[in-house]
């Protein structure tokens, strides 16, 4: 993260550096389990390079950590239902629904499935 930093501070007029900077930084945090700095930095991303073909994953990052991590389900579903609009032909289409329908059932599609999966371990026994 200091090493990405610093690329900032130093290049900050080279677009380019700078956009990779943010986003590796981001994903540090992620996997850091820094989730708040993680999605203040897809965020950060999103916003100032739109058009660029990372913003797609930043986005689906972005919402999925505030779903899954942050527990903060409406604004994560409203970043969801942006990435259907944005982004109609993604690979990702297929786990945007279905988060987008687990958020609006409260959680019980995630537990439907948590459950077939251990009736199925136990029948594997």
């Amino acid at each position: 993260i200091n090493a990405w930093s610093h690329l900032r501070t130093l290049y900050a007029k080279d677009d380019t550096l700078f956009a990779r900077a943010t986003l590796e930084i981001a994903k540090i945090f992620n996997e850091n389990e820094k989730y708040d700095l993680a999605q203040r930095e897809y965020r950060a991303y999103i916003s100032l390079w739109p058009k660029n073909p990372e913003t797609e994953n930043a986005l689906f990052s972005r919402a999925f950590i505030l779903h899954e991590n942050l527990k903060q389900d409406s604004v994560a579903l409203t970043l969801f239902r942006e990435f259907k609009a944005k982004y109609p032909k993604s690979e990702l289409m297929e786990s945007v629904n279905w988060l987008i329908r687990n958020i609006e059932s409260n959680g019980k599609l995630a537990e439907e499935l948590l459950e077939k999966i251990s009736k199925q371990d136990e029948s594997a026994k």
